[in-house]
C-alpha cells in the first residue's frame, strides 16, 4: 500500500493503511467518486486515504480491500 495524506489518483494500490475505521465516506461527483478512509498505518499512527476513481466497480474494490483490514 501507499501512504496517503493528500488525494490519491489511482485505485489499487490504495493506501499505507494497516487497520481502518469503522466507516469511511464516499463523495460522488460529475467525474467520478471519492472515496475516504481514516485508520492506522504501519507505525500505528492515524492516517488518511483520499482515493479518486470514476466508476462504481473501482468503489466497490476499495470497499473490499477496505473490509479486509482489522479495525483500528
Amino acid at each position: 500500500y501507499i501512504s496517503v495524506t493528500g488525494v490519491q489518483t489511482c485505485a489499487l494500490p490504495i493506501y499505507k493503511l494497516s487497520k481502518a475505521d469503522e466507516s469511511f465516506t464516499i463523495y460522488k461527483y460529475d467525474n467520478g467518486y471519492m472515496v475516504e478512509v481514516s485508520g492506522r498505518d504501519n507505525n500505528d499512527d492515524w492516517s488518511t486515504a483520499k482515493i479518486l476513481v470514476t466508476s462504481l466497480e473501482e468503489v466497490f474494490e476499495i470497499i473490499k480491500d477496505v473490509d479486509s483490514l482489522p479495525r483500528s
